[in-house]
Parts: structure tokens; sequence; C-alpha cells
């Protein structure tokens, strides 16, 4: 949470307009099959008992609790720690009875902080079969590159990408600035879209290059970070609304909106103004 982190006294001084980005991708007309997905990067918030949860609510019991709010969770958990397969299973189970959520687990940081990208099929295969296990309730998952991998490194990216099974459906979100320099995005647009991976779009503050609001794919993922409820919170989600609204006329499938908060305790009420923000959308 502390990529494009600001001083909240900071925040009336940005521009938080969203740019036009390039939607040339989507058909032009609406999908019958679209679909807006509105989760948390984890379920296991102690912050959330009393509020979200309810009071005394067991740890063990969050993820059922939390199926009852969500349809879907971004899962990042497992960029630290690849779990066993039978605990994925057991996740999936929990989650039958809800057959329109989803799971979009973080791609583990072996293979893109620590082997950066290099010498990682095996890795990949490994994260691969343990995450098919969620079955029909598997969405897309992620790539976060770090920081400092940048743009110097598009043929190891590009070599990697190109390795990935077919059916393997991914986003990948780039951080270092020069990834965002015209010639460089135009470049790995171009790529990304030849292989029908999706790019992510990341919400910050600080960040604005990477709110791109450009499309590869009928697909997309909105990492968005809120200011413990300051009032530009509403005026960007409002913002987020018309222009989801606008890609689902021209055709979009699947919107994946994560809501991130800095401080936890302030998430309650901010998945309550989306909520309402998003009720169209939400249906």
């Amino acid at each position: 949470m502390e990529f494009g982190f600001l001083p909240s006294t900071d925040l009336d001084t940005i521009d938080f307009s969203l740019p036009e980005g390039d939607d040339s991708i989507l058909p032009g007309q609406a999908s019958p099959d679209f679909k807006f997905y509105f989760g948390a990067a984890r379920w296991g918030r102690k912050e959330w008992v009393g509020t979200l949860y309810p009071e005394r609510l067991k740890e063990s019991l969050f993820f059922d609790e939390y199926l009852k709010h969500f349809n879907y969770i971004e899962l990042n958990a497992v960029f630290y720690q690849l779990p066993k397969a039978d605990q994925v299973r057991i996740w999936a189970e929990k989650a039958k009875p809800y057959p329109d959520f989803k799971f979009t687990p973080k791609i583990s940081r072996e293979i893109t902080h620590i082997r950066r990208l290099k010498n990682a099929q095996a890795a990949t295969n490994n994260f691969i079969e343990v995450i098919s296990e969620f079955g029909a309730a598997l969405g897309p998952c992620f790539f976060q590159l770090s920081d400092n991998f940048a743009s110097k490194h598009f043929d190891v990216l590009e070599e990697y990408l190109v390795s990935l099974p077919e059916d393997f459906k991914c986003n990948v979100e780039f951080r270092h600035p020069d990834w965002f320099e015209p010639e460089v995005f135009r470049r790995i647009t171009d790529l990304l879209t030849d292989l029908n991976i999706g790019l992510i779009i990341t919400d910050s503050a600080g960040r604005r290059d990477v709110v791109h609001t450009s499309l590869t794919t009928d697909s997309v993922h909105i990492r968005f970070n809120g200011y413990s409820n300051h009032p530009t919170d509403r005026q960007r989600m409002e913002a987020w609304r018309d222009k989801i609204l606008n890609w689902k006329a021209k055709g979009i499938k699947e919107v994946y909106f994560t809501l991130n908060q800095w401080e936890n305790d302030a998430f309650y009420v901010s998945q309550l103004t989306a909520r309402e923000v998003f009720k169209d959308l939400l249906v």
C-alpha cells in the first residue's frame, strides 16, 4: 500500500481526472455477459470485526463472512507463500454456494521479485498447477512487477509472457515510471494485446502515470487505493463509475475493482461509499 502514497494534506493539489486512454480493442456494443466484480485484497482483517464482520467472529470464519459481502477476492496472500493444493480446494469449496465468485491470485514473488522472470518456468508451472484447483472460481491471475523492474528488461518480460500457456488468463501491473513513457507504453500495450494479457490500472494519488485507462483485453483489473475516506475518495470512485459505464456500453466483459484503504479501519465506510457509487454496476 506504500506505492503512490501521499500525505492527505497534499490530496487537494492532485488532478484526479481520468485520462482518455485507448479502449479501441472493445467491439463498440454492450456485451450481454458483462460482469462487475468488487472486492478487497485480503479477507483476514481483524479491524473489520464489529463493522463489516459480526462481533466476536472467529478468524477461521473470516472468509465465510467475506463471501457474503463481495463477489471476488484479489488474494494477495499467495504472493508471499503459495498454499498447498488442498487449501485451495477448501477455499474453492467454501465459494461454491456463490457461483459468480472469483479468485484473482497475485503471482508468487519467487517468480516476479526473486527470479525476476528468469529461470522461472518450474516455479510458474507449480503456481499454475496449484491455483488451477480453484476451478471455475479462478479469475485472471496478476503479475506485480517490482518497482525497479524497468523497461530495459522488456525482452525478459516478452520472453516470459510468450512462454505462458495460452489459456492462462492474467494481467500485469507495471510500477517503474519508464514503462509509461509514450513510446515504451505503446510497445508494451501492443505486446499485451497480441498475447491477450491485461494491463492493470492502479489508482494512487502519488503516481498518476499508472492510471492510464488503456485496455489490452476486454477485461480490466483496477486497483483503487483510498485515503481514509477523504472526500477525494468518492470523487475518484464517481469518475471510475462513469468510465466503467462507458466501457460497458462499448463491450467490456469484466471489470475487477479492488478497494484498498491506507488505514484498514477506514475500509467499512469506504466499501459502503463504493456500493452507493457503483449501485448500477453491482447487480
